[in-house]
């Protein structure tokens, strides 16, 4: 319904806070090198830290936030979970929109060989990840980004 639609807006504007504060300033973030990356993963614990004190905030809010790099083959971060029933759908969908962003802008970045940042090159990203979603979240992102940018 409509809190679930808000709570999903929320996680998906607050996921990625904390990769600013992994960094000392955005520019530092942006400028960051693959080695310096591997610090950045602790982001969904400190973008769990700064909002969890918040009042109210909705548990579904700090679940996305947990999870939205965790994949159910096991292969993701901060836990390494495994599995669609430990990782909640909403994650999985805050996961798989903050990969194709940032798809497309390590691609126009030139952060990545051979990648000229389309929305194409970007769904194309994802379909190498695809195991990493459950069938159902990875269809329909894909509908729906195929509608989107068509």
């Amino acid at each position: 319904g409509f809190y679930d639609l808000i709570d999903f807006f929320l996680g998906t504007l607050f996921a990625d806070i904390g990769h600013f504060k992994a960094f000392d300033t955005p520019q530092a973030f942006f400028a960051a090198d693959p080695h310096q990356w591997f610090f950045d993963k602790q982001h969904p614990e400190l973008s769990l830290k700064m909002v969890s004190e918040i009042e109210d905030m909705p548990r579904a809010v700090l679940k996305m936030m947990a999870h939205h790099h965790e994949a159910i083959d096991g292969s993701g971060f901060p836990k390494g979970l495994k599995g669609s029933v430990d990782i909640p759908d909403q994650a999985q969908m805050v996961g798989i929109i903050s990969e194709f962003m940032f798809g497309i802008y390590f691609g126009l970045s030139g952060r990545r060989q051979g990648d000229e940042g389309t929305v194409q090159s970007a769904k194309n990203f994802l379909l190498k990840q695809r195991q990493r979603y459950s069938p159902d979240i990875y269809s329909a992102f894909t509908d729906l980004s195929s509608s989107l940018f068509a």
